[in-house]
C-alpha cells in the first residue's frame, strides 16, 4: 500500500490539502482555490493556494477533472486525510452518544447481537456493513440433545456458548429404539460438553471415541450424522445490511453497485477480504481507500475493517464498505464504538 510522503509537503500545503479533501467530502464538488480560502483560515493569496494545488496535483494527491474545474482528491489524498485526523477520542465520545447500544446490544444470542450491531452501524454510516458470525473454532458445545421421532427419525440439537444452536431432522438407524436414542443423547452431551466444534469433528473423524465404554456401532451412526450436521450448519457466515443506502450515490456507477452486490453475496470472499486486510494492519479500525485494498471489484469504494473479540480471542471481523468521499472521522468513530460494544457483550461472564 503506497503511503504519502509527508516530507513532500510544507505545513501550508498540508492545510490546503486537508481543506480540499474535507470540503469535497462535504459537497461532492470539485474544490477551487477561492473555495479553500472561503472555508478555511489560510491567510495566503489565491495565487499561492493555486500554486499549492498544482503541486498537490503533480504529487498525486489531487486531480483536475477538466481545465475549468477545481480539484478532487485521489486515493493518496484520502489517505493523507485519514492519517492526518486528530482528536479521534473526542469524536468517538461525541458520535457514540447518538447510538443507544446499552439496551439494544444486550446479550440474547450471538446472531441477534450481530444482526442488531450490523443494522445500527449501517444506518449510522449509510453504507454496507458485513459482520462475521463467530468463527467455528471458538465455539464450545454446551450440550447435545437427540429427540426421537416416529419412523426412524430424530431431531439433533447442538447448543453452544453465546446462544448459538442448530436443530436438524436426521434419519437414524432402524435398530436404535427411542429409549436408546435418549440414553445416547445424555451420554454424548456429557462426553462432548466443553469441547469446541472443531474438536468434535476431529474426534469423530479419527474415531477417538472407540475406546470409550459406551461406544459401539449405534453411536458411530449418530456421531457421523452429528459430524455432518455440524459441518453443514455451523459454516461461518455474515450478517449484512446497507446496500440500499449506496444505490443513490452519484459517485458510484451501476457496475460499481453490481460488483459490490456480488462481493456481499459471497461469504467466502468476504472472509478472505477481512482476514487479509486485518492481518496486514491489525489496528482497532483500519481504512483502505480505492486501490489500497487491492480488490479490483471495490476500487470505487473505501473499506474499513476491524475485529471483535471474546476477551483476547478474535471471534470475527466487521467490514464497512462506503464511497470514497465520506466523513472518515465518523467512520472511525462509529465503527470503533460498535466493535468495542460487541466485544464487551461477548466478553461478559453471562455469555459463557
Amino acid at each position: 500500500m503506497e503511503k504519502p510522503q509527508m516530507g513532500e509537503l510544507n505545513d501550508r500545503q498540508k492545510k490546503v490539502l486537508y481543506c480540499i479533501v474535507k470540503e469535497y467530502i462535504r459537497t461532492r464538488a470539485p474544490v477551487s482555490s477561492a473555495r479553500v480560502l472561503s472555508v478555511s483560515n489560510i491567510n495566503y493569496s489565491s495565487a499561492t493556494v493555486r500554486n499549492d494545488m498544482k503541486k498537490l496535483e503533480y504529487l498525486g494527491y489531487l486531480y483536475q477533472p477538466h481545465t475549468s474545474a477545481g480539484r478532487i482528491p485521489t486515493d493518496k489524498g484520502y489517505r493523507f486525510y485519514i492519517d492526518s485526523m486528530r482528536n479521534l477520542k473526542e469524536d468517538v465520545t461525541r458520535t457514540s452518544s447518538n447510538i443507544d447500544t446499552f439496551h439494544t446490544l444486550r446479550m440474547v444470542d450471538a446472531s441477534s447481537v450481530l444482526r442488531r450491531a450490523t443494522w445500527m452501524l449501517s444506518r449510522a454510516l449509510k453504507g454496507a456493513v458485513a459482520f462475521q458470525k463467530p468463527q467455528t473454532a471458538e465455539l464450545r458445545i454446551i450440550k447435545v440433545v437427540v429427540t426421537p421421532l416416529a419412523d426412524g427419525y430424530a431431531l439433533i440439537t447442538v447448543a453452544t456458548e453465546m446462544g448459538l444452536h442448530v436443530t436438524q431432522l436426521v434419519k437414524t438407524e432402524q435398530y436404535l429404539s427411542n429409549e436408546e436414542i435418549v440414553e445416547l443423547s445424555k451420554m454424548m452431551s456429557a462426553r462432548l460438553a466443553g469441547r469446541t466444534l472443531n474438536e468434535l469433528k476431529e474426534l469423530v473423524s479419527r474415531y477417538e471415541m472407540a475406546s470409550e465404554i459406551w461406544y459401539d456401532r449405534k453411536v458411530e451412526g449418530l456421531l457421523q450424522l452429528l459430524l455432518a450436521l455440524v459441518s453443514q450448519e455451523f459454516e461461518e457466515g455474515f450478517e449484512k445490511h446497507g446496500l440500499e443506502y449506496l444505490v443513490g450515490d452519484e459517485t458510484l456507477s451501476i457496475q460499481d453497485l453490481r460488483n459490490l452486490s456480488i462481493v456481499l453475496g459471497d461469504d467466502r470472499k468476504l472472509k478472505e477480504i477481512a482476514e487479509s486486510l486485518h492481518k496486514s494492519s491489525p489496528k482497532a479500525v483500519q481504512i483502505y481507500v480505492g486501490t489500497e485494498h487491492g480488490i479490483p471489484e471495490l476500487r470505487s469504494f473505501a473499506v474499513a475493517v476491524s475485529a471483535y473479540r471474546k476477551k483476547e480471542n478474535v471471534l470475527g471481523y466487521v467490514l464497512v464498505i462506503l464511497p470514497r468521499a465520506v466523513p472518515y472521522e465518523r467512520v472511525l468513530g462509529y465503527t470503533e464504538y460498535i466493535v468495542n460494544r460487541v466485544t464487551e457483550v461477548f466478553s461478559t461472564e453471562e455469555v459463557l
